[in-house]
């Protein structure tokens, strides 16, 4: 799938493919600041966050990919086929999914709607709309957040064979706040005090078990409702730096050059052009 020493975000993205087993190699797995939906051809283990998890056949599996996650490689050594989507984090704040779930997530469970028939199909119709681009993404996107209304009011954990990599509280509560604040901080130590922490631990321990600092993760909270905005609204570059907690547009520029290798700008024109066809 992805890098396992990527935690850089793939905003919403989806693929289908074939892909060989991962022997366990000590390590955890890789990891990116997304929520990802994946749905296996046939059954396999997998590893998140320290527990193993043994995933059936055509269910639909949703979790937090902050946690370390990977495949290990099946007995057999056949490939095995994968559709998965990644979609940001920050759009569960956007479509109000309960803290409860969303806390679910960060602590490493790994969640499968109730009614269990029928995702496989769904799941590789989104993955055609979404890399269609254009109408297919926004149509893509609604029949997802109507997925997140459904699974919280019903779905299930899958349990897990080993004892879980928790979550300190520290993290777990700073990457809530965040998703609450984002637009609100003007730098990442106004988030532990905040919280009532101090700011070198939180930093700290953070790091530590995201993979990234709390400013990174700030801004990729930040660029991802940018790109949103870009891709739904007619607001100014300014004004949509602005309104993501930017302080400076020649900040914003700098941040959304870093994440996504070109211009705001570049980035609305080039979705512009996928919509029409171009």
């Amino acid at each position: 799938m992805f890098d396992r020493n990527s935690s850089d975000s793939h905003g919403f993205s989806a693929a289908s493919h074939e892909v060989p087993g991962f022997e366990q190699d000590g390590s955890l797995g890789h990891r990116h600041a997304d929520v990802e939906i994946h749905c296996w051809d046939q059954p396999v283990q997998f590893l998140l966050a320290g527990r193993k998890l043994d995933l059936p056949a055509h269910r639909l599996v949703l979790f937090w990919a902050g946690n370390p996650h990977q495949l290990i490689r099946p007995s057999d050594q056949e490939l095995r086929q994968i559709s998965w989507i990644t979609l940001p984090f920050a759009w569960l704040r956007r479509w109000k999914v309960s803290g409860e779930m969303m806390g679910e997530l960060l602590s490493g469970r790994a969640l499968q709607p109730m009614q269990g028939e029928g995702w496989e199909k769904r799941l590789e119709e989104w993955v055609e709309l979404i890399r269609s681009g254009g109408e297919g993404q926004e149509i893509a996107s609604l029949e997802l957040q109507a997925l997140f209304m459904r699974m919280q009011r019903e779905h299930r954990v899958l349990e897990s064979s080993t004892q879980p990599s928790e979550l300190p509280l520290a993290v777990e509560k700073a990457l809530l706040w965040m998703l609450e604040h984002f637009k609100e901080a003007e730098t990442a130590r106004d988030i532990p005090v905040a919280l009532g922490y101090n700011p070198k631990y939180m930093m700290t321990v953070f790091s530590q078990h995201v993979g990234q600092t709390l400013h990174s993760y700030l801004n990729q909270l930040r660029i991802m409702e940018a790109q949103r905005l870009l891709l739904q609204s007619e607001e100014s570059v300014t004004h949509i730096a602005l309104e993501c907690g930017f302080q400076s547009l020649g900040r914003f520029y700098a941040a959304f050059r870093k994440t996504c290798g070109q211009t705001p700008r570049q980035f609305r024109a080039s979705l512009r052009s996928q919509s029409s066809g171009d």
